[in-house]
């Protein structure tokens, strides 16, 4: 059976209605559900509604009489911790790969230590995206692309998760001067 793509953004699950929808279909038919997410989060943080994936999953489970060996999730965040029983860690993407059998020789000065390329914002691209900026914009390439038109992209760019996710750490006015000088 194929898995079922749960689109997350910020920790967020985007397609609710249907990630439920699969899950439900799945448990009343008792067939096994097999559950892929490729934005590679943290799992025990992404959010389902008002509660995380794994509680409602966990309550589905107990309340159904469900075994939750049978919820196989495959995340491709390498570092994801074992918090579910079938879990996998993968990497399809093979656009990072691509070049490492490429053989080529470089017959031009590097300019760019580093680069970051972001085709749209979440809290942690925009926080290393200030932290390189203020340190390493003169030795690094940083493209930071916002369509103010695409209603998926909000126009605050995540800035209240980014400070949320920092209030635990301890924010001061060097963190917002540097958010602000990269903004």
């Amino acid at each position: 059976m194929d898995s079922f793509n749960i689109k997350v953004q910020n920790e967020k699950i985007l397609n609710v209605a249907d990630t439920l929808a699969y899950i439900f279909d799945c448990m009343t038919k008792n067939h096994d559900i097999f559950l892929f997410i490729d934005e590679s989060p943290d799992l025990a943080t992404v959010m389902l509604g008002e509660q995380t994936l794994i509680t409602l999953l966990k309550t589905l489970c107990e309340t159904s009489n469900y075994d939750p060996n049978r919820i196989s999730i495959e995340i491709e965040n390498l570092v994801q911790s074992d918090c579910w029983p079938s879990i996998t860690k993968c990497y399809h993407s093979a656009d990072v790969f691509h070049g490492q059998d490429i053989d080529f020789t470089v017959d031009k000065k590097i300019k760019y230590k580093t680069s970051m390329f972001v085709g749209g914002s979440r809290w942690p691209r925009l926080s290393l995206g200030s932290y390189l900026y203020e340190r390493y914009k003169d030795d690094s390439m940083i493209s930071y692309w916002q369509n103010l038109k695409d209603k998926n992209q909000p126009c605050y760019l995540y800035l209240d998760d980014l400070f949320k996710h920092h209030m635990i750490k301890g924010i001061d006015h060097e963190f917002f001067d540097r958010v602000n000088d990269f903004v």
